[in-house]
């Protein structure tokens, strides 16, 4: 005969030990005797073994004991006639060929059904059948660590049921990565409940877990374990997170500016919107809105934005201008959407940078302008030289025989020299009408600057030149009389805008012109040829800036200029197939920027 004090010391003995008979009590700690004889009847080599419950519940318990496939049922009573009927019970199982003689409990004649017992099975049952309910995994941990209670949930998460989970070791359910944890959980602090943190769960069976232990009070180190099964959760707070982080990136890296308009004040800026106004992520949210925008636009963008804080929808967008912390003009397109944010009205805003895009249409508004004038002038021109062909063929049929003694001849000779001066005003107009026929050639830009740098430094005193040239610079098809015609006329705009002297930097460079820039001009992108002339002049207001080119455009008082120098440089810079532009504030001189098509060829 070898003893077990309870379920869990049963399957210990039961290891090394294979026994004929099995007597088992139904009300045990560390495993009952049901959970028992479900297991014993599931363990190979014992699923024929004659078992026989013995209980003190046996008359109150009796349709349960009868559905765990025992052999008999013993009530306990008094010991002489527990004992007899155990003894028939041994004679019976081993001789298998003589019919048991009585199905029922024995021993129950003896005993009474006792109301109190029923009431205590009643609470148990009621109680298993809640945990049995719950979708949480709950287990019941001998001292030792290993499994003596499992509910349908901790079926349900291990994949087992509760007979092949008793007696295993908990910690061993679960993923090897986590098993030193959990038997870490178990080891430390044992009468102090402990909870294992969502945001570390731990695998059991490809669920991600958390894990509650609760020590029972006065069971010398059992405990209580609840898994609770968060993927799901974890699932969705991953998606969740991934969603934020996608949406996170597109809008810290969207080309527009975004952020919500609450109160008059910035609040919660993209790295757009910073970037944009010229301010860290921190300083912006402190920024008024409306002082960024231009004084003259403020007023009416103020208005927009209330009447969208109204709920009045704006399908199209606005265009003003905007300062950035650097007082930089920049034209911007704005879209407002009205919101709720932080439970209060306001706009969520999507601002857009059109300044380079407003320059590029500044720019085919003038080359459109400035065809349309230079057709305009090339036809007035023609006419203009066939008037001056017959007044000067005339004067010289009247003046031809006639000496200087005449008086005729001297208002001869004048009408000649006006003539004359007429001729050329035909050729700068010619020249920006691109009419006027040129000669290309190979040329590199390197030698041609620097002869006229020369002649310039050598008639003009109180300017100093800085030259900055990229060496062996590609060579461009252009016709070095009119490129030298051009620099003059830079050079003459240049001293003109510092009487007092100053200083004129001169740089050449090779450059990659994509297709935004020449979009606008009708040139293909590629490799060009930079010219910069700059100067520490006066400068220019926007007005001027924008009229530079116009022909017949001067800032000279009346018999001072004609305003066909840089006209002229600009048609014939564009006769080129080039590019010529120029940027200036007043104060702060001028620089005029040509770019012209590198050549295939080589400099001889």
């Amino acid at each position: 005969v070898v003893t077990a004090e309870d379920g869990l010391s049963a399957l210990d003995v039961l290891e090394s030990f294979t026994p004929d008979v099995i007597f088992v009590d139904m009300v045990m700690p560390n495993i009952d005797g049901k959970r028992l004889c479900r297991l014993l009847r599931k363990m190979e080599g014992l699923k024929e073994t004659y078992i026989i419950s013995l209980s003190a519940t046996a008359m109150e318990d009796v349709g349960e004991i009868e559905a765990l496939g025992v052999n008999a049922t013993v009530a306990k009573g008094p010991l002489k006639e527990m004992g007899e009927e155990i003894l028939g019970l041994l004679e019976h199982s081993f001789d298998r060929s003589s019919p048991l003689l009585t199905l029922k409990t024995l021993g129950s004649d003896e005993i009474r059904g006792r109301g109190i017992t029923r009431e205590l099975l009643s609470g148990m049952r009621h109680f298993e059948v809640i945990l049995e309910q719950m979708d949480e995994g709950i287990f019941e941990i001998a001292p030792d660590g290993r499994i003596v209670y499992a509910n349908r949930g901790a079926s349900f998460l291990t994949h087992l049921p509760e007979e092949d989970m008793l007696g295993r070791h908990f910690p061993a359910l679960f993923a090897t990565a986590d098993r030193e944890r959990i038997r870490g959980y178990f080891e430390k602090e044992r009468d102090a409940a402990k909870r294992l943190s969502q945001d570390r769960p731990v695998m059991l069976n490809g669920y991600q877990v958390t894990m509650d232990v609760h020590p029972i009070p006065g069971s010398d180190g059992k405990a209580i374990v609840i898994l609770d099964n968060v993927t799901e959760q974890k699932r969705a707070e991953d998606s969740l997170r991934k969603s934020e982080e996608r949406y996170r990136l597109l809008f810290e890296n969207a080309n527009d500016a975004i952020f919500v308009l609450q109160d008059d004040r910035i609040r919660f800026p993209n790295r757009r919107a910073a970037e944009m106004f010229g301010f860290s992520a921190d300083q912006l949210p402190e920024s008024p809105f409306f002082d960024l925008v231009h004084e003259e636009d403020r007023d009416s963008v103020r208005e927009r934005c209330q009447r969208s804080l109204e709920g009045e929808d704006f399908s199209e967008a606005c265009s003003f201008r905007m300062l950035n912390r650097s007082d930089e003009e920049l034209w911007v397109e704005l879209n407002a959407v009205p919101i709720q944010w932080d439970g209060r009205p306001a706009v969520l805003n999507f601002v857009r940078d059109i300044t380079e895009k407003r320059r590029l249409e500044a720019h085919f508004q003038q080359s459109q302008r400035m065809a349309s004038i230079g057709t305009l002038a090339g036809g007035i021109a023609h006419e203009f030289n066939n008037l001056l062909m017959v007044i000067q063929a005339n004067a010289s049929l009247v003046l031809y025989g006639k000496d200087q003694e005449n008086p005729d001849y001297e208002r001869l000779k004048n009408i000649e020299m006006v003539v004359q001066k007429g001729a050329e005003l035909t050729r700068h107009i010619l020249s920006f009408a691109r009419e006027r026929t040129y000669r290309p050639e190979p040329t590199d830009i390197n030698q041609l600057i620097t002869q006229t740098e020369d002649l310039f430094a050598r008639t003009r005193k109180g300017i100093t030149l800085h030259a900055a040239y990229q060496e062996e610079i590609p060579t461009v098809e252009a016709d070095p009389i009119q490129i030298e015609q051009v620099l003059m006329s830079l050079y003459i705009n240049a001293m003109q805008a510092m009487p007092e002297g100053g200083e004129v930097f001169l740089e050449t460079s090779v450059t990659q012109l994509k297709s935004e820039f020449v979009r606008s001009y009708g040139l293909e992108p590629g490799r060009y040829v930079k010219i910069c002339v700059r100067d520490t002049g006066v400068g220019m207001d926007a007005m001027t800036r924008d009229r530079i080119f116009d022909p017949f455009f001067t800032t000279k008082g009346v018999g001072q200029g004609i305003g066909l120098g840089l006209a002229a440089a600009y048609g014939i810079i564009r006769n080129h197939g080039g590019i010529m532009d120029v940027s200036s504030e007043s104060d702060k001189g001028s620089t005029f920027n040509i770019y012209l098509p590198t050549s295939k060829h080589r400099t001889p």
